[in-house]
């Protein structure tokens, strides 16, 4: 999922940018007047938790591994700030 975020200018942009790494964005690309970023998800404590209950105990933990995986593929939050 790609979110655009627009600024007035650099100095603003560079705002938004500093915020959201912050936040734990990585900034994918840079160009002249748009900044691309993304965020990605490797699962909370509690589903771990929860998975290597289930499956974690015949894995040996790889079910852990693979829900990790899974989570970092699939819940990607890409954001894209933008001069106007």
């Amino acid at each position: 999922m790609t979110r655009t975020r627009h600024a007035d200018d650099q100095r603003e942009r560079e705002r938004i940018v500093d915020e959201l790494v912050t936040q734990g964005y990585d900034v994918v690309d840079d160009g002249g007047t748009a900044t691309r970023m993304r965020k990605r998800d490797h699962g909370g404590l509690a589903a771990h938790l929860l998975v290597f209950i289930v499956f974690g105990w015949w894995t040996l933990g790889g079910a852990n591994v693979i829900y990790t995986l899974w989570r970092r593929w699939r819940s990607v939050d890409e954001v894209v700030v933008k001069e106007v």
